[in-house]
């Protein structure tokens, strides 16, 4: 899998950047990534994602689990959460917004 996480300014400006490849169950790993960016006191827009090596764009119950961890770190930080994109072949779904 690959785990992506940006960072915006208000003025949709990308301000912070992180990435990392990781096994099928690394999707946790979002949550350091975002941790990461949140780091960067620029970032009032959160946007996160990664692919479904498997071909299949349905959220799972661990993405799931982890875009509810990863929105709770946004309101704690006064952050807005975008959403969450996955990547499936050539389908992409947009979940998890805040």
């Amino acid at each position: 899998e690959r785990l992506v996480v940006a960072g915006f300014d208000t003025r949709s400006r990308l301000r912070a950047f992180a990435e990392a490849t990781g096994g099928p169950t690394s999707v946790g790993g979002l949550l350091r990534l975002a941790r990461h960016t949140l780091a960067d006191g620029d970032v009032s827009i959160l946007v996160v994602g990664h692919n479904h090596p498997s071909g299949i764009a349905v959220p799972s119950i661990a993405d799931r689990d982890a875009t509810r961890r990863i929105a709770a770190l946004c309101r704690l930080a006064g952050v807005r959460m975008a959403g969450h994109l996955l990547f499936a072949d050539t389908q992409c779904v947009l979940f998890g917004r805040s």
